[in-house]
């Protein structure tokens, strides 16, 4: 997955949780504080995605626990939230920063490279028991969706849905009964039901391309997609591997009448009926149209059922069978590098790989990884878009990080050599080079290469061949490479990918891949089933050796007529999901070959062109291609064609070569009429090679306390006045040595806090001097026990507690001094370690015996001269700085006249008077508006106004001026 989840879509853009996920609990109290918004990791919630906080209760419900026992891994977020919370804070936001999602792609039953997406709402490893059965019982289609309790939505709670933790939740949609929705209804009707509900906070169900785009509502075929192209089943998601036996078997039918439909608004010419599937690697739900079958397999597991899937009732039990994969989609203990490159707005040194060749031979050998040389323009790389460029749109005050600390070393590995290893694909020029054919792989895969055949012929009687009378269509074939011992050795293929294997008496064997090796398939299954192998007929046999598979043989009729299969000439076969006529060639060998795929010969052909396409591996796959419209139809169309053909647009991106642009305008026939009939071998589609171009960033000089400060400038400036909370790191060893030595360590850290550029160079203000933004944020050094509501006992460093202290403070009162809601704290400092944190900026507790514990003194980072040094006096220019904002945003745009001037002006005064007098520690605050920064043109004002303030100190009446 991408840093960011599916459901947003541009930094900036905020999007808003569904308030459904917000009922029944109380916001009454929401807006009454500043606010505060807490950055961290979860369990469970929406990626980079700020969600109102109402209670630590609710935060939970969001995001999850704060531990999670099985794992022993701690989150920070909600833990944060709650720290905020005790402390005071009312107006809380959370915002998750790392997480994967959980997704699964399914196969339809109709002939179309569209697919069903079934995702958990939000990253979790609790996505892996979010199950849905769809039962497809015509006249009682429904949907059952299973969750476990504690993702109960707080309506179930009230009604008492939960009988204990441990419990699972069944939410049953009524299709056909509550909604009048049957098999003939539209898929998307069926989609939005689920999605919707109000029980379903797990699942969301969308249609994707082969490109894997949603295409739920922006696409015709997606949307004229009825509810029965959907396979019956339980569809799980997080799940990779199948401990019980498994088979896969489905029932290709060829509809060529209203009769032969499974239902009245089927128009394909062919329907995919699921007939078994316990592989749950396989794109396909678990079913069995014989329920006892299925039974049966999962007793080898211990699995005993009584109704159909009733075993996903019990938590846990369905691990027996399918077993859950290892991927962390919680992405809760990643390392601090990632946290740094997620939350985004940084810089990072990159690391590159060296080509090294053998000097005898000159065989390339495995790179070697090094830094990137200073040298190198490409050293130091920026970290574009993240967490923080999605939040600078946001209005909150405080901001704190939870993932990680002021003082975290920000270290991380050189990258491996495999880092550097890409798949490419390999393309090949057809049609006397018009063509360029280009296989479509994904990179992340490395699955072996396949080889291909590419041939082209033109029909010349402008008949396209196999009538419907003359098929036989009562079984279809399946279409499986003929493989040695040796090639079925270390390869990687997908999960039930098909081989046959002969042994030395001709016996075909089949074989099925299943986790890194190839697997006998021998059961009663095989027995009677036919397999095309070189386009030789097979049939399974069962003998006293197992199942074997025999070439069928024929014996030629005594009348002296054709010899034909079953009466017919044609037969089908499937082959990676699609169907295809063959021609029956007869012969005791039983040859056919084939012709095209069986969607062109019967459907709306106007190209009068079929396409017979295979992909399998340990053999060429021919791709055939016949058309009787060559001397009709250029190049160009000729080459559009291809890339819009069912079986062809998955798997090749077909395209113009330069030869071919030039002659684009002719027709095929006269442009390549001596390639028809010819063969171009591809002998690999892809291959496995270095990039040695590519630049991986793998560590930063930076720090997250700089990180996050630049984040609150670029914020105040842009948005509204923001300020940045950010801890220390945890101390486990609390005697006083320790600490005496960590006060030490804290007192030498530097942070380095100046704006940085997209290099890591500072960037400089007008007199050529490196910006300082350490006004924007505080460092806390604390530590006490955070005594959860959900009985969790969390080590807080006091950086969300202090943000939620603040927040609850009038304008004009400072911290300094002001008493922190806590009982105690795990470690005391001396008034000299008091002082000298203070000096260094650093926000500390102390014991005060006549109120208790109260904040040292509330202070930033700032330099030690400049007024910002007080937090007091950062809240208060805030505040003028939102009041300028408020008054003067209205007039931006607006024409520059007299009445325009007069209105803003009285606007800002009367904004301004709200707080005129403020009175904060030793500062007295006046507001100077300096027209001569007021820049028009006749239209339209250039840019926002940039009020001047003067801030007097009261006793030595030194005048310090800056811009907002």
């Amino acid at each position: 997955m991408s840093l960011i989840d599916s459901q947003t879509f541009l930094p900036g853009a905020l999007t808003e949780v569904e308030s459904d996920y917000s009922y029944g609990y109380d916001s009454s109290l929401f807006g009454t504080t500043d606010s505060v918004l807490v950055i961290g990791t979860a369990f469970n919630g929406p990626v980079g995605v700020p969600v109102e906080i109402y209670s630590p209760e609710h935060g939970r419900y969001v995001f999850g626990k704060a531990y999670d026992a099985k794992t022993k891994q701690e989150a920070t977020l909600v833990s944060g939230i709650e720290d905020a919370y005790q402390r005071g804070s009312r107006t809380i936001y959370g915002v998750r920063i790392s997480g994967k999602q959980v997704e699964k792609k399914f196969n339809l039953a109709l002939d179309t490279n569209l697919q069903l997406h079934v995702s958990g709402v939000y990253p979790t490893n609790e996505a892996k028991d979010f199950f849905m059965v769809y039962d497809d019982t015509t006249g009682d289609e429904r949907i059952r969706l299973y969750k476990p309790a504690d993702r109960a939505t707080i309506v179930e709670k009230m009604q008492g849905l939960v009988e204990s933790e441990n419990s699972v939740l069944v939410t049953e949609i009524r299709l056909n009964l509550d909604y009048g929705l049957t098999k003939d209804s539209m898929l998307t009707d069926l989609l939005r039901i689920v999605n919707e509900h109000a029980y379903n906070n797990v699942l969301r169900l969308t249609i994707v391309d082969e490109n894997g785009a949603d295409v739920t509502n922006t696409s015709i075929e997606a949307m004229n997609l009825p509810i029965g192209a959907m396979h019956p089943g339980v569809y799980f998601i997080g799940r990779d591997r199948s401990l019980c036996p498994t088979a896969t078997e489905i029932d290709y039918k060829l509809v060529t009448s209203d009769a032969d439909k499974p239902f009245e608004s089927f128009s394909e010419v062919v329907f995919k009926r699921l007939v078994l599937n316990t592989d749950v690697s396989q794109p396909l739900p678990i079913f069995a149209e014989n329920m006892e079958e299925l039974r049966d397999i999962l007793r080898t597991v211990e699995i005993f059922t009584f109704q159909d899937f009733d075993f996903l009732e019990t938590l846990g039990v369905a691990d027996r069978a399918f077993a859950k994969d290892k991927v962390d989609y919680e992405e809760v203990n990643i390392s601090k590098f990632d946290i740094y490159q997620r939350l985004g707005s940084g810089f990072a040194i990159t690391a590159r790989a060296e080509r090294r060749v053998d000097a005898t031979t000159g065989a390339e050998l495995t790179p070697k990884v090094k830094e990137t040389p200073v040298s190198d323009a490409n050293r130091v790389l920026a970290l574009g878009d993240g967490i923080y460029s999605m939040l600078e749109n946001l209005n909150t005050r405080y901001r704190v990080l939870t993932a990680a600390n002021a003082d975290t070393q920000i270290t991380g590995k050189l990258p491996r050599p495999k880092d550097f290893l890409v798949g490419t694909p390999v393309s090949v020029d057809i049609l006397n080079g018009l063509i360029k054919a280009t296989p479509k792989i994904d990179p992340a895969t490395n699955f072996t290469p396949k080889a291909f055949s590419f041939k082209v012929n033109a029909i010349v009687d402008g008949a396209l061949e196999a009538p419907v009378d003359e098929i036989y269509d009562d079984v279809v074939f399946r279409v499986v490479p003929n493989a040695t011992e040796e090639e079925l050795l270390n390869v990687n293929v997908p999960n039930g990918t098909l081989a046959m294997t002969f042994n030395e008496d001709g016996k075909g064997i089949l074989k099925r891949f299943n986790e890194n090796r190839y697997e006998v398939l021998n059961n009663s299954r095989q027995i009677g089933q036919l397999i095309l192998v070189d386009n030789v007929m097979f049939q399974g046999v069962d003998t006293p050796d197992g199942i074997v598979f025999e070439k069928l043989e024929f014996t030629a009729p005594t009348d002296g007529s054709p010899l034909q299969f079953h009466g017919k000439n044609y037969v089908l076969a499937e082959n990676n999901g699609r169907v295809y006529a063959l021609k029956f060639l007869g012969g005791t060998d039983a040859h056919v070959s084939p012709i095209g795929d069986i969607e062109s010969m019967l459907g709306e052909n106007v190209e009068q062109t079929t396409v017979y396409a295979q992909y399998n591996h340990f053999e060429a796959n021919p791709i055939v291609i016949s058309s009787a419209l060559l001397d009709g139809t250029t190049v160009e169309e000729f080459v559009e064609y291809l890339n819009n053909h069912e079986s062809l647009r998955a798997q090749f991106d077909f395209s113009l070569t330069t030869t071919g642009y030039e002659m684009k305008d002719e027709y095929v026939s006269e442009a390549a009429a001596s390639a028809f009939g010819v063969e171009t071998v591809l002998l690999e589609d892809r291959k496995a090679s270095y990039d040695y171009t590519k630049y991986v960033p793998y560590k930063t000089n930076d720090n997250f306390a700089r990180q996050l400060a630049q984040h609150a400038t670029y914020t105040s400036l842009k948005t509204a006045p923001t300020h940045g909370v950010i801890g220390l790191n945890r101390m486990s060893d609390l005697s006083l040595n320790s600490l005496a030595n960590r006060v030490e360590e804290i007192l030498n850290l530097e942070l380095d806090l100046y704006a940085k550029n997209a290099q890591g160079r500072n960037m400089l203000d007008r007199n050529n001097m490196p910006y300082p933004i350490g006004k924007n944020i505080s460092v806390v050094f604390s530590q006490y026990y955070l005594n959860m509501s959900d009985g969790y006992r969390y080590v807080s460093n006091g950086a969300a507690g202090y943000a939620g202290m603040v927040s609850r403070l009038p304008l004009d009162q400072s911290s300094t001094s002001q008493p922190i809601e806590l009982d105690s704290t795990m470690f005391e400092l001396t008034n000299f370690q008091l002082t000298r944190l203070t000096q260094k900026g650093i926000i500390t507790i102390r014991q005060s015996y006549t109120r208790g514990l109260v904040v040292t003194d509330g202070i930033t980072q700032a330099p030690a001269e400049s007024p910002f040094r007080r937090l007091s006096v950062t809240r208060v220019i805030g505040a003028v700085e939102e009041l300028i904002r408020e008054a003067v945003e209205p007039f931006i745009g607006k024409q520059n006249h007299a009445a325009n001037r007069n209105s803003m002006q009285t606007a800002v005064k009367s904004n301004l008077d709200k707080i005129k007098d403020v009175l904060i520690e030793d500062y007295q605050f006046n507001m100077v508006i300096d027209p001569r920064v007021m820049k028009f043109s006749y239209i339209d004002i250039d840019y926002k106004i940039v009020p001047i303030y003067e801030i007097r100190e009261v006793r030595n009446r030194i005048s310090v001026k800056d811009e907002l």
